[in-house]
């Protein structure tokens, strides 16, 4: 074993002349010397006989370049949390919402771990993708969530760790375009009448007569509703963009019974110690009702969602219209309810009957 590879230096604190130093002090190898002598700041005590240096960021980085040894080790899970804090506070600053802070957490802590033991500092974009290509062969992830992984890193090595934007040459297959799943409305009507609780039933009801998405609907206020014009303002849905609805005369009577019953404080629907009712709550509320019912078991909360805009499309109402209330961007995302829409194309002429013969 050579003398450079067991000779150590030790690095400690001191104050001199007010200022605080850190001395080195090692056996006398001319090698180390030199390395010593390319630190900023350092300076030789003649009477001490030892080598000390500002303790200062910019001196202390070139120490831990030259004997990288002196390094302080920090635990790799500290370093973890961090990484995931500053992901987080920034989804948080660019108010990104709920659903998707959620996500791209859940998404990062498993691209973490996937890493266990190193440093955050120390990924590169490489490593991305080598976890999007295991992950998703491993656990034979849908689409739909091998898109949001992609979103969710693209999203961290760029905003975060402060990246260029770039093209990831990582597969993003085609999603299937698949029919929503509707619900008639005698099912719905099967649904509603199984629904004994009046809090309960009027969220349900709510859903589907104003064509909301549950976060919505949880976020609702009581100042929302103008029963006067049966009207609802939807504060930030998806895309943060404020729309108003249509509540019809039914629900609106729903709703006074609903509040006279239950006077709600801030929320619409508040849970048994106030604040936002739960989502998983709603969602279990939702899958008693259809088993008890027995309708459509591929059914979900959104289906509710999804049968209002295409009962109002079946009942002649236009699609800019039906897009309005749902309050999509893009008339293409409102169009797939023509596809499971019930228009009688009896109704529908053929242009070669306006034709003059």
């Amino acid at each position: 074993m050579s003398t450079k590879s067991v000779q150590r230096v030790r690095m400690i604190p001191i104050v001199l002349e007010g200022e605080a130093r850190i001395s080195l002090r090692f056996y006398y190898e001319q090698w180390i010397i030199e390395k010593v002598k390319s630190i900023p700041g350092r300076r030789w005590d003649g009477d001490e006989k030892f080598w000390h240096v500002p303790d200062k960021p910019f001196a202390l980085k070139r120490v831990y370049e030259e004997f990288p040894y002196l390094k302080p080790k920090e635990d790799w899970k500290d370093r973890h949390r961090e990484a995931e804090n500053r992901f987080r506070d920034q989804l948080q600053l660019e108010r990104k919402s709920y659903a998707t802070v959620k996500s791209y957490l859940s998404h990062f802590r498993q691209f973490l771990a996937f890493f266990e033991g190193r440093d955050p500092v120390e990924l590169h974009v490489e490593d991305a993708k080598a976890f999007i290509v295991t992950h998703t062969r491993k656990r034979n992830s849908a689409i739909s969530t091998q898109h949001q992984i992609i979103n969710a890193l693209k999203y961290y090595f760029e905003k975060v760790k402060g990246g260029d934007r770039e093209f990831w040459d990582v597969p993003r297959p085609r999603k299937p375009r698949k029919l929503p799943v509707v619900l008639k409305v005698d099912e719905i009507k099967r649904m509603f009448s199984v629904v004994r609780n009046l809090k309960h039933r009027t969220m349900l009801r709510l859903i589907y007569a104003a064509g909301l998405r549950r976060g919505e609907l949880l976020r609702l206020e009581i100042s929302d509703l103008d029963l006067s014009s049966r009207s609802l303002l939807v504060r930030e849905g998806k895309g943060r963009f404020d729309r108003k609805t249509i509540l019809g005369e039914r629900i609106c009577e729903d709703l006074l019974k609903y509040v006279k019953s239950y006077r709600p404080k801030k929320y619409l629907f508040e849970g048994m110690h106030g604040g936002q009712y739960s989502e998983s709550s709603l969602q279990s509320i939702f899958r008693r009702a259809v088993k008890r019912s027995g309708v459509n078991s591929r059914a979900t909360l959104h289906s509710l969602r999804h049968s209002f805009a295409t009962h109002l499309i079946n009942r002649g109402v236009d699609v800019r219209s039906v897009q309005e209330l749902l309050g999509h961007r893009s008339i293409k995302t409102t169009q797939k309810y023509i596809h499971v829409s019930e228009v009688d194309l009896r109704n529908v002429k053929s242009p070669l009957d306006f034709l003059d013969d």
